[in-house]
Formats: C-alpha cells, structure tokens, sequence
C-alpha cells in the first residue's frame, strides 16, 4: 500500500476548510420528538441520508485520490399528530450534494463500490422520516427515577435553577444532570424511529485515449447516472442505526492503459506512449448495501467516537466491498467532524487476489445551520 506525501496532502486540503459557526445541533438529526432529544446518531463524511438544515462539507483524502463533497438540505413537509397521549411526527426532507474529485489521480478505490466516485457528479434524494411516542412514557417509573436522580445530582451540584424540570422538557433537564444515563433514558421514552429515502444521482466525465495506428489523442465525454433506494431504522436509545439500500447504476469505465504505438514505429520515444488505446465503456452495476452506525458518548451526549461499517456487494458483477470509517465528535459547537476510513475490495473478475485491496482515507466533515 503507497502512501507517498499523504500527510503532507492533508495538511493542503485542510487548509482549504472554511472556518465556521454552526448551531449546536448543527450535526445532528433535526427532526425531533416532543422531549427534544437528537434522534440518531452522527454520520460520517458521504452518507447521504443524514440530514440537517442547512449546509455540509467534507474532504476525504486517500492514498490515491482526494474528494470534496458539498450538501444542503432542509425540510419539505413536517405534520404533527399530538391526539391523546400518543404523539406522531411524518416529515420530508430534500436534499442536493455535489462531489468532485480534488487534483490527483482519478482511480480511487471505493469500498462502498460507488459506480459515480470518481467523477463530478450531482445527487438529489427525497427522505420520508416518521417519529412516534407516547405522553404515558413520562409516567414510566424507570422515567420518573431518572428525573429523581437528576434533581438530587443539580442539588449536589448546588446549581441555582434545579426546578427548571417544571419549566422544561424533563428528558432535557435528566440529560444536562446525568448525561451518563442518555440511552437508557431514550430507551424508557422512545419508540423506535423509521426513515425510507430515495437518491437520484448524474456524474459527468472525460475520458482521454491515443488510436493505436493514428496515435492522434481523443477525448470523449460520458454522462452517467445511479438511482437508490434505502430504508434506515433508528432504535429507541438514539446512539444507533441500521440501514439497508439498493442502487442501480449505469457508468462508463476507461480501458486499461499500455504501450500504444504508431503503424509505424522508428523511434520508440516518440512513436510510442502509455495510454488508453481505446474509449470508455459502459458498466452496470446494482449493488446492496448494509451498514450499521454506533455511537459511543464520552464526557457528554455531544462528544464521543463514531463508527459506521458497511458492507457492499454487486450482484451483477460479484465484485465485494467493506468499509470502516472510525470518527470523533468533538462536541455540540465544533465545526468539524473528523475520522479515517479503513477499505476492502475484492473483483470477482480477477482470479484469487489479483485485484485484492486495502485503502486508508482520512476525512474531515464540517456542517452549519442555516437558521
């Protein structure tokens, strides 16, 4: 594995990042239920169906190839139903990400076998999101013992204001007490949280080659597009995830370079390159994708480490791809999301592990809100 000046790129790239101020909620799942507590946990760089109202930036750097992404997003349509004790929320939310590959190389190896990876490209996805819980919860004993505890701890702490669990949503009163108990808290007063989406994608690319006998240099320009559809469950205790999807693509990949000549040949220097002898051809793929998303606090419910594996397979080609990116939330008011990315490809073209491979990228994330 070539990790010639990786470091030194990363310092580059970084150094392009924008300073910002963002919101504290800026990098979290806006739609929230009725005790305003984040549902879901964070993501890393690329995963599209995080949404946030408002804009989101990151860079991912390999060994092979740096990318930059953009996104912004917000809501469509949000109906609340609050009859009697059980409350539900149904929201739409869109979103437009551009991605583009930032100088180098353009052969990155994607372990999430995404056909359009490497070129620029536009994505759109529309996400119906559901949300339901019941106003009995906050009788829950389990509940109720938290919202004890939480006074006792703001009493120890000889804070001023310890009858604000009266004036505010309780959840968020146990929460800024004893941050410690979060996931049994959400897992007393939430039910689990749905969320199906659909993505569509356009990339567009130029492909360069060299007609062996003319050795005169083409170019030829290629549309390409993917469509997706995916499904997302968020358990009740808010710090985890599983999300399956499917996609369909249809891409166009450049032949493989080698020494590419002219009829002929008297001086091999000048009659001779190494180049694509031919133009790009077309490539369909329909690849399923499961992945699961943790998210381990630390000191506090808006900082700790972030793990997101994936698992990919196309199923018309048989190539297999696994992803592990390893990332930490700093916290509620930092601009940046940063983590690295372990990959594994295999193409079930090639015979044993002719076409084996490991990748490291690292990535920073970066996200404000709009409002």
């Amino acid at each position: 594995m070539r990790f010639v000046n990786i470091f030194n790129t990363v310092s580059v790239l970084l150094a392009t990042v924008p300073m910002i101020s963002i919101s504290q909620d800026a990098d979290a799942q806006t739609l929230r239920g009725p005790y305003a507590v984040e549902e879901g946990p964070p993501a890393p760089s690329d995963r599209f169906d995080t949404i946030t109202r408002g804009v989101s930036t990151s860079i991912d750097i390999s060994e092979k190839e740096a990318k930059a992404s953009a996104s912004i997003g917000g809501v469509l349509t949000a109906d609340r139903d609050t009859g009697g004790s059980d409350q539900k929320q149904d929201a739409f939310f869109w979103k437009l990400g551009l991605d583009a590959p930032v100088g180098g190389t353009t052969d990155l190896l994607d372990p999430k076998l995404d056909v359009l990876d490497n070129q620029v490209s536009l994505t759109g996805s529309l996400t119906w999101k559901r949300f339901s819980s019941s106003l009995s919860d906050l009788t829950d004993p389990r509940f109720q013992a938290y919202v004890r505890a939480a006074i006792e701890a703001c009493e120890e702490q000889k804070k001023k204001d310890c009858e604000a669990h009266r004036r505010v949503p309780a959840s968020v009163f146990v929460q800024d007490h004893l941050p410690e108990v979060h996931r049994r808290l959400s897992s007393a007063i939430y039910d689990p949280f749905y969320a199906v989406s659909v993505k569509g994608s356009v990339g567009v690319k130029e492909f360069d080659y060299i007609l062996p006998g003319a050795f005169t240099d083409e170019d030829d320009t290629k549309i390409s597009y993917s469509l997706a559809i995916a499904g997302v469950i968020y358990p009740s205790d808010t710090v985890s995830a599983w999300k399956l999807e499917a996609e369909y693509g249809n891409a166009f990949e450049a032949a493989e370079e080698g020494i590419v000549c002219r009829t002929v040949v008297t001086d091999p220097a000048e009659d001779c390159k190494s180049a694509a002898p031919s133009g790009p051809t077309s490539k369909e793929t329909l690849v399923v994708r499961a992945e699961y998303r943790r998210f381990f606090m630390l000191s506090d419910v808006n900082k700790g480490i972030g793990i997101a594996p994936t698992g990919s397979v196309d199923f018309l080609s048989g190539d297999f791809g696994l992803e592990f990116p390893i990332f930490y939330k700093v916290g509620s008011k930092s601009p940046v999301l940063p983590g690295i990315k372990l990959g594994y490809t295999k193409d079930a073209s090639k015979p044993n592990n002719k076409d084996e491979d490991f990748t490291v990228a690292f990535f920073i994330k970066t996200s404000f809100n709009l409002n």
